[in-house]
Formats: C-alpha cells, structure tokens, sequence
C-alpha cells in the first residue's frame, strides 16, 4: 500500500523527500526482525536453563 507523498520539499527548504521508502517494506522488516528477536529470546532462555541444570558445567 503505497500512499500519496509529496514531491515539493522548498517549504522546508529542501531539494528532495527527507524520509524516501516504502513503509511497508518497512513494516514488513519490523515484523521479521521483532519474531527473529522473539527466536533469540527463546533460544536464551532454553540454553541458560540447560546451563542451569549442570549439563554445560561438566
């Protein structure tokens, strides 16, 4: 869904668009990266509880 974006800038005394992209490209990396982190947290916690348990101590 791409919306509407300007294509004069001079209000703000600039040449060209501050912020180019597509937000949903955007949002889309937003969801991939927030589960990818939500993975790390899970493999954390399962490899301090095997540390917790002796099986990496010995």
């Amino acid at each position: 869904m791409v919306g509407h974006r300007p294509t004069d800038w001079h209000v703000l005394d600039l040449d060209k668009d501050p912020t180019p992209g597509d937000p949903e490209r955007v949002r889309k990396l937003a969801r991939f990266l927030h589960d990818f982190a939500d993975d790390v947290s899970e493999a954390l916690r399962l490899v301090k509880g095997m540390a917790g348990e002796g099986t990496l101590a010995e």
